[in-house]
């Protein structure tokens, strides 16, 4: 999910995004408790929980998962179990946080260094997102990188 700092939908911004990729618009372009609810009915959808197959999402201590009673109805009633870190540990527990973000983080820049290169007259705007992200997406998304992800758990020091 794409969060871009707009009032109004723009589909332009999302050319060439990942598959299955969507975006919200917020003023702000920060996620809030609205647009967290959109994602998560999203993750409902994809990750099809059952009675008989609850699901365990990880979440981090923000606002917008702890303070949303929208979000703490939703998630029994979709048999979705909610585990709540503490906030500003998620970048040491989590998997996800911690071989890939990091991964993805330097592709895209790479991605962008090779935009601008190959393009000396423009800049990077807004509507480039969705292209390098592509790119940097698909070098970062690999199972060696989730692997790793679960090998680096097991030495966490807080």
């Amino acid at each position: 999910m794409f969060v871009f700092p707009r009032k109004k939908e723009n589909p332009l911004l999302m050319d060439d995004a990942p598959p299955g990729s969507f975006a919200v618009y917020h003023e702000s372009g920060w996620i809030n408790k609205e647009t967290f609810l959109v994602w998560f009915k999203k993750f409902i959808e994809h990750s099809n929980p059952g009675p008989k197959k609850p699901v365990l999402l990880i979440i981090d201590g923000h606002n917008y998962h702890t303070k949303s009673l929208e979000l703490v109805n939703l998630a029994p009633a979709n048999n979705v179990m909610l585990l709540c870190f503490p906030l500003h540990t998620t970048h040491r527990l989590q998997p996800l946080d911690v071989s890939f973000m990091a991964p993805l983080s330097t592709f895209y820049e790479q991605e962008t260094r090779k935009w601008l290169i190959n393009h000396p007259e423009r800049c990077v705007t807004i509507y480039q997102i969705g292209k390098l992200f592509k790119a940097a997406f698909s070098r970062a998304a690999t199972v060696q990188t989730a692997v790793n992800g679960f090998g680096k758990n097991r030495d966490i020091s807080l």
